[in-house]
């Protein structure tokens, strides 16, 4: 009996892990578009309100320079992303946060069997209830507003569209396939883009 729990879960983690990296893939391409749209539709700058926090400080610095083309270029130049480490650990906390504790407080309103192993492999059956939508989409609404605290504070000048969108995708791989899923899909996503 244990062998082949242990086969099924192995072939689940698979099948997570297949899906995570192609829709970590997929998403890199279509996302920005999002924010492309929300941006032409409303006017207002859409996406990570760091990216924009980071460009007005180049813009900012580079105010004076003799020669600003080269001055930016050079500020760029300094931006490094950050460590493997750091980046699957961000990943990591913020699944932790937005997908996997609020799907153990679903499952636990919904009476599961087994919420450790809903929350990390995937729910069985039916995986979308209502209150799984309405959870997904409050995590979903929080993630991408946490995206719009910067290094000066919080921005209400960016729309999170992308994150917000990203969060839901997350959310529906965390609650079919499990938090190891989304984390390596969100993983991907930040390593790629």
């Amino acid at each position: 009996m244990a062998e082949r729990i242990d086969r099924r879960t192995f072939l689940r983690l698979s099948a997570a892990c297949g899906v995570a990296l192609a829709v970590g893939e997929a998403t890199r391409w279509v996302l920005p578009n999002v924010d492309n749209g929300v941006e032409q539709v409303t006017g207002i700058r859409a996406g990570n309100a760091n990216y924009y926090a980071y460009q007005e400080q180049i813009q900012q610095n580079c105010m004076h320079s003799l020669d600003k083309p080269s001055c930016i270029q050079h500020e760029l130049s300094q931006i490094k992303k950050p460590p493997l480490v750091i980046q699957l650990l961000s990943a990591l906390t913020e699944e932790i946060y937005f997908r996997a504790m609020p799907s153990m407080v679903v499952s636990a309103l919904e009476d599961t069997e087994n919420i450790i192993k809903d929350t990390s492999l995937g729910v069985d059956g039916n995986w979308m209830t209502r209150k799984a939508c309405i959870a997904g989409g409050i995590s979903s609404l929080l993630f991408g507003l946490a995206h719009n605290f910067t290094f000066k504070g919080f921005d209400t000048k960016t729309i999170p569209a992308s994150q917000t969108l990203g969060g839901m995708i997350l959310w529906v791989l965390q609650r079919k396939y499990g938090v190891f899923s989304s984390t390596l899909a969100h993983f991907w996503y930040n390593l790629r883009v």
